[in-house]
């Protein structure tokens, strides 16, 4: 079911969305229309705008499948689903499950090609628009960021794209244009940004909120040359960030920040939007899908938290989880990281106090063949998510839609970029200062103590963008680009096997078995270009990725 949240525009009005205060969701068909059309009505230029937003890819919209299921952060219960084909290499340039973001063919969404061509479009058409000048210039700004973001997603999955700025003539060569350089490639994705960074405003207030603003054209560029190994622009980009004229700061609760009643806090500078509404095709599942069975009276519970990144959560004290530790093995959740409690659904644990399908004990009870780990489908590793729960989920009622924002973009990631590029620039003191902002992240309640003068290490900044990142669909392309893949996509996954009743005891155990369940080859470090698209270009001239 992935990306149910895509639209056919062409047939799909949401006149529903009109009484909503998100505007930038309140798309009318526009199939209809000509592009000469569209770009003479300042409405329907708002229209086409609005739906470049939907090419956001979101892992609440592939609710099924996270990112997180190909990397050591989790793994899927349902042995059907991409995860298990990616994870134990079996796909080929003809049927790679991520071939749809590079291209249309067999898949009914929409490439990320489709909406560069959208803003493209928009580029070369808005100054016909009977509108004001600022909101013209405005609209180049999130033509320009979203075409940034785009191509940001197709450079992570596939690497080097075909660059591509304006509309093309099919009877014209233009459409086979070769593969850019990586170094043009973001170049061309950093340009987009500066453009932007001009040409947005700072906030939206209203309806508005959710559109890109300078704040996010600075976090992405900060991103992108991050990814890249260029430190020195990504601390530029990241202090920009951080100016306290953009007013972002960390949210107190770390818990918190992903939950519906929290959306668009203090820390988020750009997230995609949804409303818990079905008939309009902007919801989302994430509730759903990562409930405990019990709580939703289905095979639920799919994308299950590995024991590897439980046991990267440190005791409060700041000192390393140790399975050899009797003590800490008996009460292996107690006196940790508070994220732990926040992200993980564990045994012993309480769930969100909501309305669920099926009554039962106010603590979790992860026994296979208990209600909440029911035999039939149990949870893999012995771990439900509870990250992006909202606390006031009804699982009794007729729907299963949620509409929580999606986060893209928030500042704790900006602050650790920032440490990450200080630490590579040689500035380990000042990397410190700024992992340590976000492990406290609350002065006046302090989530985990900091790390001391003198004990900052590489590992220790590598360990909070786990903790602190965990789920959020940014752990691949860390993998990728620190190039840990055998460690870390080619291991052992491990889970917890919870037995006996007082006491309770637990097992850390093997659930994916690394060289089988879990294959690793340094090709994976990018998907291969679809084998349909090389296809089309005269001479197989659309280069491949390497071992493809």
């Amino acid at each position: 079911m992935r990306h149910y949240i895509i639209l056919l525009f062409s047939i799909i009005a949401f006149a529903a969305l009109s009484a909503c205060n998100k505007d930038i969701l309140n798309s009318q068909p526009l199939a209809s229309y000509s592009d000469a059309n569209v770009f003479q009505d300042s409405a329907l230029t708002k229209l086409f705008v609005s739906k470049l937003y939907y090419g956001i890819p979101s892992d609440y919209d592939n609710y099924t499948e996270m990112l997180a299921d190909i990397t050591d952060e989790a793994a899927n219960n349902r042995t059907f689903e991409i995860a298990y084909t990616i994870n134990a290499l079996q796909y080929t340039a003809d049927n790679s499950p991520y071939n749809y973001l590079w291209t249309s063919v067999g898949y009914p969404s929409e490439p990320m090609y489709n909406y560069i061509k959208d803003c493209n479009t928009l580029l070369e058409n808005v100054n016909n628009v009977p509108a004001s000048a600022a909101l013209k210039s405005r609209w180049r700004g999130e033509a320009y960021f979203l075409r940034a973001f785009f191509y940001h997603t197709l450079y992570n999955f596939f690497g080097r794209f075909v660059i591509i700025n304006k509309t093309l003539n099919p009877a014209s060569n233009d459409v086979f244009a070769p593969r850019s350089s990586d170094a043009d490639c973001i170049q061309f994705m950093l340009t987009d940004l500066d453009s932007a960074a001009s040409l947005l405003p700072v906030k939206y207030t209203g309806a508005d909120i959710g559109r890109a603003t300078r704040g996010a054209a600075y976090a992405l560029k900060c991103r992108i040359n991050l990814y890249a190994g260029n430190w020195q622009a990504a601390s530029d980009a990241a202090q920009e960030v951080m100016k306290p004229t953009y007013g972002y700061g960390l949210f107190t609760d770390y818990g918190g920040i992903f939950q519906p009643q929290n959306d668009n806090n203090i820390e988020i500078i750009f997230d995609k939007q949804y409303i818990a509404d079905g008939s309009s095709g902007q919801s989302n599942q994430i509730d759903w899908a990562n409930a405990p069975p019990n709580m939703t009276g289905r095979a639920t519970g799919i994308n299950d938290p590995s024991e590897n990144l439980v046991s990267q959560y440190e005791m409060k004290d700041g000192t390393p989880f140790d399975w050899t530790n009797p003590a800490e093995a008996a009460r292996p959740w107690s006196n940790r990281d508070p994220r732990l409690e926040a992200s993980i659904v564990h045994d012993s644990t309480t769930y969100p106090n909501v309305k669920s399908y099926v009554s039962g004990v106010p603590l979790v009870d992860m026994k296979v063949g208990s209600a909440y780990n029911p035999s039939s489908r149990p949870s893999v590793t012995g771990y439900y998510m509870k990250k992006f729960a909202n606390p006031s989920f009804d699982f009794t009622s007729s729907t299963t839609y949620s509409g929580q924002n999606y986060i893209v973009l928030r500042y704790a990631e900006v602050l650790l970029n920032y440490a990450e590029a200080q630490f590579k620039l040689g500035n380990t003191e000042e990397a410190r200062k700024y992992v340590n902002m976000v492990r406290v992240r609350n002065p006046a309640n302090p989530q985990m103590p900091e790390i001391a003068t003198g004990n900052f290490t590489w590992d220790s900044y590598t360990h909070e963008r786990q903790i602190e990142l965990a789920f959020e669909g940014t752990r691949i392309w860390d993998i990728n680009r620190w190039k840990i893949g055998p460690q870390a996509r080619g291991s052992d996954i491990y889970g917890v096997v919870v037995s006996g009743n007082n006491p309770r005891t637990y097992t850390k155990t093997v659930v994916q078995k690394g060289g089988l369940d879990r294959v690793w080859a340094d090709k994976m470090y990018l998907f291969p270009i679809p084998q349909i698209e090389i296809n089309k270009y005269p001479g197989l001239t659309l280069d491949q990725n390497t071992g493809w």
